[in-house]
């Protein structure tokens, strides 16, 4: 894949008038997904940030940290109890990976890693977007879109590929992490405007995970030959994702059922209302 470096632009990319110009350099950029170099446009507001960049990371890590991202979908009080998600699949890591390293190693301390991904949904697109950070040894997740639909050349579409910690409609839910020990907060996060959504940001300690996931003997090891949580969750969800399709499946079938039965007892009254003319005798 071409690596494109694109010199500083302006992004035309706000909520409102109430959200801030920023400026992008891209890294790696393919049909349907990109990752790149935001900052403020503005430079006082960019020189006022201070990220412990630029930064190293193995793709093992990397891998290893994304894979345990999740988020926390919000329902209501009725509503019964979800298990959280995995943000990030093995499909989208497997492209994005390598092109975040990169941008971690050549992020400016003014500047937040971003990155857009794309997958065909029906007629149109499901994106995630969002961005990452490093502040005083920590991790910063922002999620601005999480399988937000779009259709493909639409305004909305445009506007989060301009900039993409610009949220259209939330990410519905709170994000966590899998140990959730390691969640240092979880937050809504106003930095591209405050007319509109906001998008959702979560500060894990990954060198304290990290730490943990290569020691021997700990409570989880990446060698194990036992799933780790991440994957018990993947089946979780996929376990429930197959029985709310069962259910689905079976109120079909009983509003079928349903509708044959009603049909039935309209045709009776109607056959015994008419009966059959007597048949002649055959001779």
């Amino acid at each position: 894949m071409t690596r494109v470096i694109i010199s500083s632009a302006v992004v035309l990319a706000c909520l409102g008038c109430a959200g801030p110009a920023f400026t992008t350099r891209t890294i790696q950029r393919e049909s349907s997904w990109f990752v790149g170099l935001l900052s403020y446009a503005e430079p006082a507001k960019a020189a006022a940030v201070h990220h412990d960049h630029p930064a190293d990371w193995s793709e093992q890590d990397l891998h290893e940290v994304l894979g345990r991202v999740l988020l926390r979908e919000h329902i209501g009080l009725l509503d019964p109890a979800r298990p959280p998600r995995a943000v990030f699949s093995q499909e989208d890591t497997a492209p994005l990976v390598p092109a975040l390293r990169s941008a971690f190693r050549e992020a400016r301390p003014s500047e937040w890693i971003v990155f857009f991904l794309a997958r065909p949904s029906g007629d149109g697109q499901e994106i995630t977007s969002g961005g990452f950070s490093l502040m005083d040894k920590r991790l910063h997740v922002i999620i601005a879109n999480y399988h937000e639909q779009v259709l493909p050349g639409s305004e909305s579409a445009e506007a989060i590929h301009a900039n993409p910690i610009r949220s259209i409609r939330g990410t519905g839910g709170s994000l966590t992490f899998d140990p959730s020990r390691f969640v240092v907060a979880s937050q809504a996060n106003w930095m591209a405007g405050s007319s509109g959504r906001s998008a959702s940001e979560l500060i894990v300690d990954h060198q304290a995970f990290l730490a943990a996931a290569s020691s021997p003997g700990g409570m989880f090891t990446r060698s194990s030959a036992q799933p780790s949580d991440s994957d018990l969750l993947s089946l979780r969800n996929e376990v429930q994702r197959l029985r709310e399709e069962v259910a689905r499946l079976r109120a079909q079938l009983e509003a079928q059922s349903d509708e044959l039965v009603r049909l039935k007892s309209r045709q009776t009254p109607e056959a015994s209302a008419h009966p059959s003319p007597p048949r002649k005798p055959v001779r």
